[in-house]
């Protein structure tokens, strides 16, 4: 008798680990599809952080276009202004101060102009 017994609870527990089994499996599509919203939703997410960082990149490529014109159109008039000024050393070697003494100079007069 006691293994009549032990044979029906064995049956038992092995109905109700198969009710169990068919609830998870049954319970699959639906956490598949939730999987699959999650994965869409990132997918858009991305997208959009893309597309935010595209507009900024192209918003600093656009700044920085102006500042390069404006810094090529500076070139040549520091370039001519420079080429006009020449300092010369009055012995060989190196040099520890530069003074430089121009009236209407753009530092005054005396003042060191590289150490």
């Amino acid at each position: 008798m006691a293994k009549g017994v032990r044979l029906k609870v064995q049956l038992v527990t092995l109905l109700k680990e198969h009710a169990e089994t068919l609830l998870r499996a049954a319970a699959l599509p639906f956490s598949l599809e939730q999987v699959r919203a999650q994965r869409h939703e990132f997918h858009e997410q991305e997208k959009e952080m893309r597309q935010v960082y595209c507009i900024s990149v192209l918003a600093e490529q656009a700044n920085l276009t102006a500042s390069l014109r404006e810094n090529l159109l500076l070139v040549p008039i520091v370039r001519s202004s420079l080429a006009r000024y020449s300092i010369y050393t009055p012995v060989d070697g190196l040099m520890n101060q530069i003074n430089f003494m121009s009236e209407n100079a753009f530092v005054k007069r005396e003042r060191i102009l590289l150490s």
